[in-house]
């Protein structure tokens, strides 16, 4: 009974499933006959042959036909969605186009294309400093000198490792920052501090003068504030030049006094005012008269002053182996030789502004000279010193006049020339001098109670000691510049702890020669000196 009514059911239902009622000869849809009411053959109100309302062939809702979506080339750029573009909407993405990196747009339409990371180190342009290479990212270690940011990480050096300001091309260490070119040798620990190629040099060397035949003589001096003056001669043209470095380098040289001839002999000394007094000859035909001028501490320079000559004393040659020092007024006093009368002299300034002249050596054969190397110091009474040599008929001998003892003609050593008189704090003179006979340096101080000096020979290795200059420092330590002649050298010794040590500081050539030595307010050493080989003024500094 059951099947019976399911087949009735649907034999009742057959007839009105297509929507035609019963009429046999209605039209179907999509049968494409022309049946109906309608010009497109099918059982709707529109012009085409579908079961629709629009107005193409297809038998749906779009005016483009029944063309898939996929198959069309919507952004016009050639390709199609079903082509692989995988954005239909933008003209410049599809499979033809290149990837353009960091734009966020896959261009190619290729996933395996990185449009960011694109070393595939794990880190986006964001954080990455060079996404081109992958040894180049935060997580990376900081190889210097290779020229990368390999951590990504600016304040980790990939020069100048130690910060000091020199990168590895002009920094001989660049692990440790006190060694670097502006650095101050160290002379005691076994490293190149100023990278000049030199470990625990005494002496830094500079060459401040090579213009011309520069340096012989010079003179030196430093300041209260630690300036370093300088005077010397040009041999060229015969007149006097000026240097001076306040810690920041050497000025330009200036000409202080443009008269020919002038500095064949030379010295200065630096006053309690900071003034730069200096002595000097000057020649002129036949005639060499000993002058004085003077810089203020404003840098101004006044020379011109006559000291001595044939006008004063009937000498037409005076004035030679000139030495300079000050009381404690400012006022100078002059010991030099008389070559015209073969003595030693001594020019007092006064406070009258008069100079007294006195014959320092009393006893003299006419003969024979008596006064080289005349050399002159001022003691805290204000009394003068002064050392000389004298090449007499009895024997040659280093000499000494004291004008507080008046004490005259005291034997320092026999054979003693080159001599360099200096004052210790207590005011116990001391002279630097050379052997004559055995050519050796000669280091003696004198005993004021005995009055006897007690010589020392600090350097006897060939001929050394010619030309000493004797200076000291606040801990009266004696500093001695001299002429190493057997090998062209300049060297310096000094005593410290009770033991002599002595430097070769300058063996460049032919050089040493005429040295000038002082010691600045805070113990630094300077020595001027005269390079023969190449004709120009040198200084070597001492190291800490």
């Amino acid at each position: 009974m059951r099947s019976m009514l399911l087949v009735l059911t649907l034999t009742g239902c057959s007839g009105d499933f297509w929507g035609t009622g019963t009429d046999p000869n209605a039209d179907k849809p999509h049968d494409n006959d022309t049946g109906n009411a309608d010009s497109g053959g099918g059982g709707d109100t529109d012009t085409d042959t579908g079961g629709d309302t629009d107005t193409d062939s297809a038998g749906d809702t779009d005016t483009g036909g029944d063309t898939d979506p996929e198959q069309v080339d919507d952004d016009g750029d050639g390709v199609t969605e079903a082509e692989g573009d995988c954005d239909d909407t933008d003209g410049d993405v599809s499979p033809d186009e290149s990837e353009t990196p960091y734009n966020g747009a896959d261009d190619d339409c290729d996933p395996a294309t990185a449009d960011d990371d694109l070393d595939n180190d794990g880190y986006d342009l964001a954080d990455d400093c060079d996404d081109t290479d992958n040894g180049i990212s935060p997580e990376q270690t900081e190889h210097p000198y290779n020229g990368d940011d390999d951590d990504c990480d600016p304040r980790t050096p990939d020069d100048d490792v130690d910060g000091d300001g020199y990168e590895r091309v002009d920094d001989c260490d660049d692990k440790d920052a006190d060694a670097n070119p502006d650095a101050a040798e160290v002379t005691t620990d076994g490293v190149d501090n100023d990278c000049d190629g030199d470990t625990d040099e005494a002496f830094e060397v500079a060459t401040v003068d090579v213009t011309g035949d520069m340096g012989n003589p010079s003179a030196i001096g430093v300041d209260t504030t630690g300036t370093v003056h300088l005077v010397y001669r040009d041999g060229d043209l015969g007149t006097l030049r000026y240097l001076a470095d306040d810690g920041s380098g050497w000025s330009a040289a200036t000409e202080i006094i443009s008269d020919t001839e002038v500095g064949e002999s030379l010295d200065l000394v630096v006053d309690g005012a900071d003034q730069l007094q200096i002595a000097y000859t000057w020649r002129s035909g036949s005639y060499t008269d000993l002058w004085f001028g003077w810089m203020d501490a404003a840098g101004v320079w006044d020379t011109g002053y006559y000291v001595d000559g044939y006008s004063s004393s009937a000498s037409a040659s005076i004035g030679h182996y000139v030495s300079i020092d000050v009381d404690s007024d400012n006022l100078p006093s002059f010991a030099y030789y008389d070559a015209t009368y073969l003595v030693p002299v001594l020019a007092d300034y006064t406070s009258f502004g008069v100079a007294i002249y006195t014959d320092i050596d009393v006893w003299w054969y006419w003969t024979y000279a008596t006064g080289y190397f005349t050399t002159l110091a001022i003691d805290s009474e204000d009394y003068d010193h002064v050392a000389w040599f004298d090449d007499n008929a009895l024997g040659s001998e280093a000499q000494y006049s004291d004008f507080n003892e008046s004490t005259v003609n005291e034997t320092i050593a026999a054979d003693g020339w080159y001599t360099s008189l200096a004052l210790q704090s207590d005011d116990t003179a001391c002279v630097a001098y050379q052997d004559s006979t055995r050519a050796d340096l000669i280091y003696a101080c004198r005993d004021a109670a005995s009055q006897t000096w007690s010589p020392t020979t600090i350097d006897s290795t060939g001929s050394v000691g010619s030309y000493a200059q004797l200076a000291y420092d606040s801990a009266d330590q004696p500093w001695i510049a001299y002429y190493d002649a057997s090998n062209g050298d300049l060297k310096v010794a000094t005593l410290e702890a009770g033991t002599w040590a002595t430097w070769t500081v300058d063996s460049d050539g032919d050089v040493g020669v005429a040295p000038s030595i002082a010691v600045g307010p805070s113990d630094e050493v300077v020595v001027s000196y005269y390079d023969v080989t190449n004709g120009a003024l040198k200084v070597a500094t001492a190291n800490e």
